[in-house]
């Protein structure tokens, strides 16, 4: 049985903060939009990772830093977004204010050295 060949994911990187840290988050472009991809899951039996959620940067303030030599990331999110939406437990009021994908139905080659967390399909 021939393995499914998947896309190779194309990284990028935002500065995202919760309002009390700062951190580096995987970021990828999706139907022309970036996306915040705060979670993975790797799957047990093909060599693939998906995205376990999406929060689209579209109507977010945030730079786009990619032109610039020596970035820290190349995106940097000017508005705090809770903690709760990057762990998806979102109130009614947050899942108005943000945009976002569970589970889209999106896979990407494994990068090497890569660690996720493991999920069940």
């Amino acid at each position: 049985m021939a393995r499914e060949h998947f896309p190779t994911l194309k990284t990028l990187w935002a500065s995202v903060t919760d309002g009390s840290a700062v951190v580096q988050m995987r970021t990828i472009e999706h139907e022309g939009d970036f996306w915040l991809v705060p979670g993975w899951i790797e799957s047990d039996v093909e060599e693939y990772i998906a995205p376990e959620r999406m929060i689209s940067l579209k109507g977010l303030s945030y730079q786009d830093l990619r032109k610039r030599p020596n970035r820290p990331a190349d995106f940097v999110v000017q508005t705090p977004i809770p903690k709760s939406v990057f762990e998806s437990h979102v109130s009614p009021e947050e899942a108005e204010k943000y945009t976002i994908l569970m589970r889209p139905p999106l896979r990407f080659q494994k990068p090497p050295g890569v660690y996720v967390r493991r999920q069940k399909e």
